[in-house]
């Protein structure tokens, strides 16, 4: 499997679009799942920041990749865990049942402080990134973050705070996508664990392109019933 700068600017392309798509069904159909219409957009402006990662890392000579590494690293370390819960907490609809996902919300700022910022501490060393078998490896993400030891509990704990919202605001609705994430990641640590931060991540930002088929259905008399019906 090759990825590439090219790779990367593909899948941005293809995503703003289908962004751009389901917000527009979002708007008109279900305001309060407007977050959730955005998440190709933002799953598309990290992956513009690492084909510019890609840039840099193969022009002759080799260009720091500080700022879009730290972009792209801020969309894997800190925004997913925290945008998953607020969308949820968007999406509820009862007050009573949007507490659970506020505090996850709230919980999940500590993938920012304590996941996240500790990487400008050394942006020399931290906010850096090679080429390992046509992959990217982030040093501090697979290496410092997941390394030592604590990989399973990381990935772990990371996965219940972009999954479990999800599922508890509708397992109907998002099993699917739910599973095809935690499969995808668990194929990237088995195949690719030396660069795990940037596929998981491409695998992710695909799998949000069933946001648009969502946002579709909504269209159809079918589609709205079974999401109506299956979040509490």
């Amino acid at each position: 499997m090759c990825f590439s700068a090219d790779a990367s600017f593909g899948a941005a392309a293809c995503l703003f679009p289908m962004g751009l798509y389901s917000l527009r069904q979002a708007i008109r159909i279900r305001p309060s799942f407007v977050p959730f219409a955005l998440t190709p957009i933002a799953f598309g402006l990290q992956q513009l920041a690492e084909a510019f990662v890609w840039r840099g890392l193969i022009s002759s000579p080799p260009r720091s990749v500080a700022g879009p590494a730290a972009v792209f690293l801020f969309f894997a370390i800190a925004w997913w865990p925290f945008w998953f819960p607020l969308c949820a907490a968007f999406a509820a609809p009862t007050p009573q049942r949007r507490l659970p996902f506020v505090l996850f919300t709230i919980l999940s700022t500590f993938w920012f402080v304590r996941g996240y910022l500790p990487a400008h501490d050394d942006p020399g060393q931290y906010l850096t990134a090679t080429v390992v078998r046509h992959s990217i490896r982030y040093p501090y993400t697979d290496q410092i973050l997941l390394g030592q030891g604590n990989r399973l509990a990381i990935t772990s704990l990371y996965m219940f705070f972009t999954a479990c919202p999800l599922m508890l605001l509708s397992p109907r609705v998002f099993l699917g996508p739910v599973l095809l994430a935690i499969g995808s990641a668990i194929l990237s640590t088995i195949m690719v664990v030396y660069a795990f931060t940037s596929v998981w991540c491409f695998f992710a930002a695909m799998l949000s392109a069933w946001c648009t088929f969502f946002f579709h259905g909504l269209k159809t008399p079918r589609l709205p019933a079974i999401a109506t019906e299956s979040i509490p």
